[in-house]
Protein backbone atom coordinates (compact mmCIF):
# COMPACT_ATOMS: atom_id res chain seq x y z
CA UNK A 1 0.00 0.00 0.00
CA UNK A 2 1.34 3.40 -0.92
CA UNK A 3 1.79 6.01 1.83
CA UNK A 4 -0.89 8.31 0.37
CA UNK A 5 -3.44 5.46 0.30
CA UNK A 6 -2.60 4.50 3.89
CA UNK A 7 -3.00 8.13 4.97
CA UNK A 8 -6.38 8.28 3.21
CA UNK A 9 -7.51 5.20 5.17
CA UNK A 10 -6.26 6.68 8.44
CA UNK A 11 -8.21 9.87 7.79
CA UNK A 12 -11.35 8.07 6.57
CA UNK A 13 -13.99 8.07 9.34
CA UNK A 14 -15.54 4.91 7.86
CA UNK A 15 -12.45 2.90 8.87
CA UNK A 16 -11.89 1.82 12.48
CA UNK A 17 -8.36 2.52 13.58
CA UNK A 18 -6.90 0.81 16.64
CA UNK A 19 -3.51 0.86 18.27
CA UNK A 20 -2.09 -1.19 21.14
CA UNK A 21 0.72 0.22 23.26
CA UNK A 22 3.21 -1.74 25.35
CA UNK A 23 5.24 -0.68 28.36
CA UNK A 24 8.72 0.14 26.97
CA UNK A 25 10.54 -1.73 29.76
CA UNK A 26 8.69 -4.94 28.92
CA UNK A 27 8.96 -4.33 25.18
CA UNK A 28 12.75 -3.82 25.38
CA UNK A 29 13.30 -6.95 27.45
CA UNK A 30 11.12 -8.95 25.06
CA UNK A 31 13.08 -7.59 22.07
CA UNK A 32 16.37 -8.46 23.77
CA UNK A 33 15.27 -12.01 24.59
CA UNK A 34 13.72 -12.63 21.17
CA UNK A 35 16.03 -10.75 18.80
CA UNK A 36 19.38 -10.87 20.63
CA UNK A 37 19.44 -13.93 22.92
CA UNK A 38 17.24 -16.35 20.97
CA UNK A 39 17.99 -15.44 17.37
CA UNK A 40 20.49 -14.11 14.91
CA UNK A 41 18.22 -11.19 13.95
CA UNK A 42 21.00 -8.70 14.65
CA UNK A 43 24.73 -9.44 14.28
CA UNK A 44 26.01 -9.02 17.83
CA UNK A 45 29.13 -7.28 16.54
CA UNK A 46 26.72 -4.39 15.83
CA UNK A 47 26.65 -3.88 19.60
CA UNK A 48 30.38 -4.39 20.03
CA UNK A 49 30.27 -8.09 20.96
CA UNK A 50 33.44 -10.01 20.25
CA UNK A 51 32.45 -13.28 21.92
CA UNK A 52 28.99 -13.78 20.40
CA UNK A 53 27.14 -12.58 23.50
CA UNK A 54 25.75 -9.29 24.67
CA UNK A 55 24.48 -8.55 28.15
CA UNK A 56 21.14 -6.86 28.71
CA UNK A 57 22.98 -3.91 30.26
CA UNK A 58 25.14 -3.44 27.13
CA UNK A 59 22.04 -3.77 24.94
CA UNK A 60 20.23 -1.07 26.95
CA UNK A 61 23.28 1.19 26.85
CA UNK A 62 23.45 0.84 23.05
CA UNK A 63 19.73 1.36 22.54
CA UNK A 64 19.59 4.41 24.82
CA UNK A 65 22.78 5.94 23.39
CA UNK A 66 22.43 9.62 22.52
CA UNK A 67 23.41 8.97 18.88
CA UNK A 68 20.96 10.37 16.31
CA UNK A 69 22.90 9.37 13.17
CA UNK A 70 20.57 6.96 11.34
CA UNK A 71 23.55 5.27 9.66
CA UNK A 72 24.58 3.90 13.08
CA UNK A 73 22.70 1.11 14.79
CA UNK A 74 22.84 2.57 18.30
CA UNK A 75 20.52 5.22 19.71
CA UNK A 76 16.86 6.07 19.26
CA UNK A 77 16.16 7.73 15.93
CA UNK A 78 14.01 7.18 12.82
CA UNK A 79 16.35 4.38 11.68
CA UNK A 80 16.17 2.45 14.95
CA UNK A 81 15.18 -1.21 14.71
CA UNK A 82 11.36 -1.33 14.91
CA UNK A 83 11.47 -3.88 17.73
CA UNK A 84 12.80 -1.23 20.12
CA UNK A 85 12.04 2.03 18.32
CA UNK A 86 9.93 4.23 20.58
CA UNK A 87 6.25 3.65 19.89
CA UNK A 88 5.73 7.38 19.49
CA UNK A 89 8.11 7.28 16.50
CA UNK A 90 6.25 4.41 14.88
CA UNK A 91 3.68 4.97 12.13
CA UNK A 92 3.72 8.72 12.70
CA UNK A 93 1.53 8.09 15.75
CA UNK A 94 1.60 11.65 17.05
CA UNK A 95 0.12 12.87 13.77
CA UNK A 96 -2.52 10.14 13.52
CA UNK A 97 -3.45 9.65 17.18
CA UNK A 98 -6.47 11.97 16.83
CA UNK A 99 -7.76 9.60 14.10
CA UNK A 100 -7.47 6.50 16.30
CA UNK A 101 -10.83 5.10 17.41
CA UNK A 102 -9.52 2.59 19.93
CA UNK A 103 -6.41 2.50 22.12
CA UNK A 104 -5.54 -0.81 23.74
CA UNK A 105 -3.04 -1.96 26.33
CA UNK A 106 -0.76 -4.78 25.16
CA UNK A 107 -0.54 -6.11 28.73
CA UNK A 108 -4.31 -6.62 28.51
CA UNK A 109 -4.35 -7.69 24.86
CA UNK A 110 -6.97 -10.43 25.03
CA UNK A 111 -9.57 -8.36 26.92
CA UNK A 112 -8.91 -5.18 24.96
CA UNK A 113 -8.97 -6.96 21.58
CA UNK A 114 -12.19 -8.73 22.59
CA UNK A 115 -13.75 -5.42 23.61
CA UNK A 116 -12.72 -3.88 20.27
CA UNK A 117 -13.96 -6.79 18.16
CA UNK A 118 -17.25 -6.91 20.09
CA UNK A 119 -17.74 -3.20 19.42
CA UNK A 120 -17.25 -3.92 15.72
CA UNK A 121 -19.58 -6.92 15.79
CA UNK A 122 -16.89 -9.34 14.64
CA UNK A 123 -16.10 -11.29 17.83
CA UNK A 124 -18.49 -14.19 17.18
CA UNK A 125 -17.80 -14.51 13.47
CA UNK A 126 -14.05 -14.03 13.34
CA UNK A 127 -12.38 -13.85 16.71
CA UNK A 128 -14.09 -16.14 19.25
CA UNK A 129 -12.53 -19.36 17.91
CA UNK A 130 -10.27 -20.76 15.24
CA UNK A 131 -7.03 -19.41 16.67
CA UNK A 132 -4.09 -20.69 18.69
CA UNK A 133 -2.11 -23.88 18.37
CA UNK A 134 -5.25 -26.04 18.37
CA UNK A 135 -7.21 -23.60 16.16
CA UNK A 136 -9.96 -23.75 18.79
CA UNK A 137 -9.08 -20.79 20.95
CA UNK A 138 -10.21 -17.17 20.75
CA UNK A 139 -7.87 -14.67 19.11
CA UNK A 140 -5.15 -13.43 21.50
CA UNK A 141 -6.31 -15.84 24.23
CA UNK A 142 -2.69 -16.68 24.95
CA UNK A 143 0.61 -15.94 23.31
CA UNK A 144 1.55 -19.20 21.62
CA UNK A 145 3.91 -17.45 19.23
CA UNK A 146 7.44 -18.73 18.78
CA UNK A 147 8.38 -15.14 19.69
CA UNK A 148 6.92 -15.50 23.21
CA UNK A 149 9.56 -14.54 25.78
CA UNK A 150 7.66 -14.20 29.06
CA UNK A 151 9.30 -10.79 29.51
CA UNK A 152 6.46 -9.56 31.76
CA UNK A 153 7.48 -12.10 34.41
CA UNK A 154 11.25 -11.65 34.05
CA UNK A 155 11.74 -7.92 34.59
CA UNK A 156 13.47 -8.17 37.98
CA UNK A 157 15.77 -10.88 36.61
CA UNK A 158 17.21 -8.41 34.07
CA UNK A 159 16.54 -4.86 35.27
CA UNK A 160 18.40 -3.07 38.00
CA UNK A 161 16.86 0.14 39.32
CA UNK A 162 19.49 2.09 37.35
CA UNK A 163 18.76 0.29 34.05
CA UNK A 164 15.05 0.79 34.62
CA UNK A 165 15.61 4.52 35.11
CA UNK A 166 17.83 4.68 32.00
CA UNK A 167 14.95 3.26 29.94
CA UNK A 168 12.42 5.58 31.59
CA UNK A 169 14.55 8.58 30.59
CA UNK A 170 15.28 7.41 27.02
CA UNK A 171 11.62 6.51 26.37
CA UNK A 172 10.25 9.58 28.19
CA UNK A 173 7.99 10.55 25.28
CA UNK A 174 6.47 7.07 25.15
CA UNK A 175 5.73 7.25 28.89
CA UNK A 176 4.14 10.67 28.43
CA UNK A 177 1.98 9.18 25.67
CA UNK A 178 0.99 6.25 27.91
CA UNK A 179 0.07 8.70 30.68
CA UNK A 180 -2.00 10.79 28.27
CA UNK A 181 -3.85 7.68 27.06
CA UNK A 182 -4.30 6.14 30.51
CA UNK A 183 -2.29 3.01 29.63
CA UNK A 184 -0.87 1.08 32.59
CA UNK A 185 2.88 0.70 32.89
CA UNK A 186 5.34 -0.46 35.53
CA UNK A 187 6.29 2.31 37.94
CA UNK A 188 9.45 0.87 39.50
CA UNK A 189 11.76 -2.12 39.70
CA UNK A 190 13.14 -3.41 42.98
CA UNK A 191 16.25 -4.86 41.31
Amino acid sequence: MEAAEAEDHLNDPAWTKAVFFRDPTVRLLSAYLDKIVNSDHIPLTTFGSRDGEISFEVFIDCVTDSNTDVSKYVGLHPGTDPHWKPQGMTANIEKFLPCINYVGDFSNLYDDAKRLSNSLGIWDGYCSSGWGVSSREPMFFRNASHHFTGADDRLEEFYSADLFEEVRIAYRKDYELLDELGIHYIQSING
